[in-house]
């Protein structure tokens, strides 16, 4: 018996799979088992094949088909840390707040997993902090569960910037003081700006003005945008 797309993928055989593809091989790109345990595009998520599924969603693959658990391809991706592969599905529309049969979102699984820059991806792709699973858990409560200290002190000053009314404060007024020393420079993503001093401080201002936080951090840790 020829096997199938989703076998294909599956069991790791990417250019079979890549071949099925392109010859169209398939009877709906949006099938599954008879157990309906995930798309291909679910199983390309899941195992972090990006061209893949670059390729699935191009020819018409669903972001949002669910497994019997209602579990998506953003699900997949977000609970086996894959970035690229949850930035590429939330492009093509994935829902990013839609839960499984035990109420989890995707930032449920990566909150738990401890999986940092996906929660801000979430997050700033939209991501309620407020929807709770079956355990009457938060992402926050999720993290805080699992000893996820840099995503506790991100989801908590990001649900601080969301229930507060928007106001100047001593705080913003030394950051625009500090910010006359600074040079502007574009983000690495072009979707904004940050003002420096040195590649250790920097505060990051979306392109909307949705949000403007200090983080003397590294670059490479946690940022707060398009909050």
């Amino acid at each position: 018996m020829a096997i199938s797309l989703i076998e294909a993928i599956r069991s790791g055989d990417v250019t079979l799979a890549k071949k099925l593809l392109a010859q169209r091989k398939f009877t709906c790109l949006n099938s599954q088992t008879a157990r309906n345990d995930g798309t291909a595009l679910y199983w390309a998520c899941c195992l972090g094949y990006l061209e893949l599924a670059r390729s699935l969603l191009e020819q018409g693959a669903n972001p949002n088909t669910l497994t019997a658990w209602r579990g998506s391809p953003l699900h997949a991706a977000c609970d086996n840390d894959q970035f690229d592969v949850a930035q590429l599905l939330m492009k093509f529309g994935a829902n990013v707040n839609q839960q499984t049969k035990s109420g989890d979102t995707p930032c449920h699984l990566a909150a738990y997993r401890g999986y940092s820059l996906i929660v801000q991806l979430l997050v700033e792709g939209g991501a309620s902090l407020r929807v709770v699973n079956n355990k009457c858990r938060t992402p926050l409560e999720d993290a805080q569960s699992r000893g996820h200290t840099e995503i506790v002190r991100y989801i908590s000053a990001v649900n601080k910037i969301r229930s507060e009314p928007y106001r100047r404060t001593d705080w913003e007024s030394q950051i625009t003081s500090s910010m006359q020393k600074m040079h502007m420079f574009p983000s690495d993503n072009g979707n904004g700006y940050y003002w420096a001093e040195n590649p250790d401080h920097f505060s990051v201002q979306s392109e909307n003005n949705l949000s403007l936080l200090s983080h003397k951090e590294s670059p490479s840790k946690m940022t707060f945008r398009n909050l």
